[in-house]
């Protein structure tokens, strides 16, 4: 190929009065091809969210085809399109779109195919509905039209607490069962089960009293389970999640509030669903190494609302 592409550049360079027409082939340009069918689409859009099937309709080809890949159906032609669309914004007339497009690629100056992701909000869905398209465009006189499109939906993304629903065993107010300090812990969901939320409050022996916070929720973008924790104090810090068997590890670094810098791990064992064991092991204080804490067992009681 590179042999052939340098021949012809060395016989168009001794051939100075060949005529541009005849040196380049008359194609519309990609980049021209990808905006004209961008605004084909917007219009498509635009149609779509007004409602207006006929509109929708006359974007096709006289005998466009749209398969739905779910369920296999075909319609074919205008006014099979038209009396479709118009069913689909009687059923829910508060229906929007979204289109992107991903690649528009010419076959040939009049066919292209093009993929691309849509996003429909429907009237009674907190989440909207993701797909995917593949189609063709041809170019009738000269203006772009859909004819044919494959749509395939895609699964709904897990919700937080998917990921989340394995500590749910948490959910509920527990009391330590040690001589030394008194610890009272509740937990419970947001109203939407996104995050966990563990309170608590310690008596010291010297009967001062300590309170704080812990949210437990799921990082989409590092793909972990994530916790922060917050002391009346002024501490604070930050850690992730992770299960071991019937063990849990919240791996946790932050500052306290004289700002020395503490990490530790807290490893909470499910015994069964009324018992669990906490310990704290891998202290560090500003630098200093301390021993790990005793396991201590802590028992379910009932939640005083």
């Amino acid at each position: 190929m590179i042999r052939t592409l340098s021949i012809a550049g060395v016989l168009l360079a001794f051939v100075p009065s060949l005529p541009a027409a005849a040196k380049e082939p008359q194609k519309e340009p990609q980049a021209a091809a990808r905006a004209a069918i961008e605004a084909v689409v917007q219009s498509y859009a635009a149609a779509f969210n007004g409602h207006d099937a006929k509109a929708l309709a006359a974007l096709w080809s006289p005998s466009g085809v749209h398969t739905d890949s779910e369920s296999g159906r075909r319609t074919t032609g205008r006014a099979a399109l038209e009396k479709m669309f118009a069913a689909q914004f009687a059923e829910d007339e508060g229906q929007q779109i979204e289109i992107a497009v991903d690649t528009v690629r010419l076959v040939t100056p009049d066919v292209a195919a093009v993929e691309g992701s849509a996003s429909v909000s429907m009237q009674d869905e907190e989440e909207p509905s993701e797909s995917t398209f593949s189609a063709i465009f041809v170019k009738q006189d000269g203006k772009w039209l859909l004819d044919s499109a494959n749509e395939t939906n895609l699964p709904p993304p897990p919700k937080p607490y998917e990921h989340l629903k394995d500590l749910e065993w948490l959910v509920g107010a527990w009391q330590d069962e040690s001589d030394e300090i008194d610890v009272k812990t509740v937990c419970r969901w947001t109203p939407n089960r996104s995050f966990l939320i563990r309170t608590y409050t310690v008596t010291d022996g010297d009967g001062a009293t300590h309170q704080g916070a812990q949210i437990i929720g799921w990082d989409p973008d590092k793909e972990c389970i994530r916790c922060w924790i917050f002391g009346s104090e002024g501490g604070f810090g930050e850690g992730t999640v992770a299960r071991d068997g019937n063990r849990w590890l919240m791996k946790l670094h932050g500052t306290l509030a004289d700002g020395r810098k503490a990490c530790a791990t807290q490893v909470l064992t499910k015994v069964d669903d009324n018992t669990l064991t906490a310990q704290m092991v891998g202290r560090e204080i500003g630098g200093e190494l301390l021993p790990s804490t005793d396991p201590v067992k802590v028992v379910r009681v009932p939640d005083a609302k």
